[in-house]
């Protein structure tokens, strides 16, 4: 994040699959870093961050992998029932 020196600012987030790391307030420019949970609902997600309010959106797209590891468990779970 760019600001003037002595601007205060603060990153927040309230998605649950937005993880934000590292320091989350600062004065002047600075830095945020986030991770993004894996995404395996089947559909494309999207969430938000704000920084110093600025609204960033974040979207994720379906991790195929992580989908058809959720299906697989409860493919076997269904057949052990």
């Amino acid at each position: 994040m760019t600001a003037d020196l002595g601007t205060i600012w603060e990153a927040v987030t309230t998605t649950d699959w937005i993880t934000l790391y590292g320091s989350q307030t600062g004065t002047g420019s600075g830095s945020v870093t986030y991770r993004l949970a894996e995404n395996n609902t089947g559909v494309v997600r999207s969430g938000r961050i704000i920084i110093g309010g600025e609204l960033i959106e974040v979207t994720r797209p379906c991790d195929l992998v992580a989908l058809l590891r959720v299906i697989v468990i409860q493919l076997t779970r269904a057949s052990l029932s």
